[in-house]
C-alpha cells in the first residue's frame, strides 16, 4: 500500500467515525427506536448547538473527502507519487483531525485555518497531477 493510500484510508475511517457524537446525542434525547425512524417535518434532530456543529463537521469531512479521494486515487493510478504528495496527504489528514473538534467546540478561527490547510493540501496534490510544479 502506498503512503497516499494509507493516509486516504485513515481519512476515510476518521471521517466515517465522526457520526458518533451527534448520533449518541440523538439516541440519548430521542431513544434508539425513534433514531431508526425517518425524520418527520418539523423534527429538530439537534436541539443543542454542539450536536448541530458535530453533524456539520461530519458532513464537511465527507464533502471534502469527495475532492481529496479522487486526487489520491489518481496519484496512485498514474504513479505520480513523490515526497510532496505523501506530505500533502499527511497534512490533509491532520488538518481534518484538527478541524472537527474545533468546529464542535465553536472555535471558528482554528476551524477555518484547518479547513484552508486541508484544502491547500488537496490542491497541492492536484497541482502535481497537472504538472504545475
Amino acid at each position: 500500500m502506498s503512503s497516499e493510500i494509507y493516509w486516504l484510508t485513515l481519512t476515510v475511517i476518521y471521517s466515517s467515525l465522526l457520526f458518533v457524537p451527534h448520533t449518541l446525542y440523538r439516541m440519548a434525547t430521542t431513544g434508539p427506536l425513534k433514531l431508526l425512524n425517518n425524520p418527520v417535518p418539523g423534527d429538530e434532530p439537534f436541539a443543542v448547538g454542539w450536536a448541530r456543529r458535530s453533524n456539520r463537521a461530519h458532513m464537511n469531512a465527507l464533502e471534502n473527502l469527495a475532492s481529496f479521494a479522487p486526487v489520491i486515487l489518481t496519484i496512485e493510478l498514474t504513479g505520480a507519487s513523490n515526497e510532496t504528495t505523501v506530505m500533502a496527504a499527511q497534512v490533509y489528514f491532520w488538518a481534518r483531525v484538527v478541524h472537527a473538534p474545533f468546529c464542535i467546540v465553536k472555535t471558528p478561527a482554528v476551524r477555518t485555518i484547518a479547513y484552508i490547510v486541508g484544502m491547500s493540501a488537496t490542491l497541492t496534490i492536484a497541482a502535481k497531477l497537472l504538472k504545475i510544479f
